[in-house]
């Protein structure tokens, strides 16, 4: 049974309907193609099974992680064969291996383990979107770090999302909203239940490592049964890439779980312009959210983005704090949100900006393509006991439809 979403566009004049899940104007597009070398096995990303001498936690893509019991948690890799055997082991030594319960505390407790999750030898051409999905699992692992892998610049961007299910049971599908498949690649969404957003990447960002005691819990009894990794190619390329991320994760709980919410708009970028997007919800659930980072994304026309805590006293003056505010240009990472003691709760309302200049004879809209434009504002948070949003999506029309001092009646407004 679908969760009742709870966040709603703000408009303080009259509240709307929520929105059902994001939106980006509706756009005729090109068929774009491209080819596809893929030969994969469908494997839990930590499952583990125990050998003579060794605990093994096997990854997709041919890839098997060992933990020797040592205290320097080094791993060893080494190739899978086709039919599940090992090409190699990095076997435990007798005298090392004092018994399966020591061991098996080392790898549980003592490291966090890292699982590569990459896009499968596609050959990309331009403004393609290429998914796979990776099962998680039936014991909830807790995701504290990210890294992306990108070779010879071929990713504009990554986004990795949680799912019920995946939107396809292919290995790699074409997950373009509106791009027509080809090459007899499936066509679908990124989940096909219980999507969300964990980490996005463009712009040469850095590795991202959470607080200390804040994690993604995924698999298990959770929402999260697949992880769905998304790559946006820009351009096409001759060669086959294997873009995506290694996660850093542990089967331990840890006491603050995380999730990410995005802002995000629709609307027309006016040729020879400089136009704002804004977006506003008003938070209706009972929940204590604490933001730790933030990030910006549009393409090569943006110019500033900024998110903001509002809060409206007796008086109906708005009070607004900042969350984070970034050039778009600059590596699109997660940077850390400043106000440490920044917090959201009911009833405050969750704003984001985008100022975009077009130098261009063009009118440009807010869509997936290269030659569109995207207003992106996403915030890392985590809750109070666990108890996170049941939608992380506030999605407005965009300028020139929705406007803040209008359509949510806004007031002190920064610059």
């Amino acid at each position: 049974m679908n969760k009742e979403l709870q966040i709603q566009t703000a408009s303080r004049p009259q509240r709307s309907e929520p929105f059902k899940g994001p939106r980006t104007a509706s756009r005729e597009e090109k068929s774009k193609g491209f080819g596809l070398k893929a030969q994969l096995r469908k494997t839990s990303i930590l499952s583990s099974r125990y050998s003579k001498s060794s605990i093994v936690f096997i990854s997709r893509h041919s890839l098997v992680f060992i933990k020797a019991p040592t205290s320097s948690c080094k791993w060893a890799e080494s190739g899978a064969r086709g039919d599940g055997s090992f090409a190699s082991i990095a076997a435990f030594t007798p005298s090392a291996m004092k018994s399966l319960l020591v061991v098996t505390c080392l790898v549980a407790v003592c490291c966090a383990h890292q699982t590569p999750i990459s896009i499968p030898d596609v050959i990309p051409q331009a403004d393609s979107y290429i998914c796979t999905s990776v099962p998680v699992g039936d014991v909830t692992q807790y995701i504290t770090g990210f890294e992306a892998n990108v070779a010879d610049g071929n990713a504009h961007h990554i986004l990795l999302f949680g799912c019920g299910s995946p939107g396809s049971d292919e290995e790699v599908w074409n997950c373009g909203e509106m791009n027509m498949a080809a090459d007899g690649m499936e066509q679908g969404p990124t989940c096909a239940s219980k999507p969300s957003i964990i980490y996005a990447w463009a712009k040469d960002a850095p590795p991202l490592e959470l607080p200390k005691d804040v994690a993604f819990a995924v698999g298990g009894d959770t929402d999260v049964q697949y992880l769905v990794l998304q790559v946006h190619y820009m351009h096409s390329k001759e060669k086959a890439d294997k873009s995506g991320v290694t996660l850093s994760h542990t089967s331990v709980p840890q006491p603050k779980l995380a999730q990410t919410m995005l802002l995000v708009t629709g609307g027309t970028l006016p040729a020879k312009s400089t136009e704002t997007f804004e977006t506003a919800c008003v938070i209706e659930e009972d929940v204590k959210l604490h933001p730790f980072a933030f990030r910006t994304h549009t393409h090569r026309h943006g110019t500033d983005v900024g998110g903001w805590v509002v809060q409206e006293n007796e008086k109906g003056d708005d009070s607004w704090l900042l969350i984070g505010r970034r050039d778009p240009q600059l590596p699109q990472m997660f940077a850390p949100v400043a106000n440490t003691s920044l917090t959201i709760q009911q009833g405050d309302m969750l704003s984001a900006r985008c100022v975009m200049k077009n130098d261009e004879d063009r009118d440009i809209e807010m869509g997936p393509t290269g030659d569109d434009e995207m207003c992106n504002f996403y915030v890392m948070y985590w809750a109070d006991e666990g108890r996170v949003l049941n939608d992380n999506t506030c999605f407005s029309p965009g300028a020139p439809y929705y406007r803040w001092s209008s359509e949510a009646a806004l007031n002190h407004i920064p610059k």
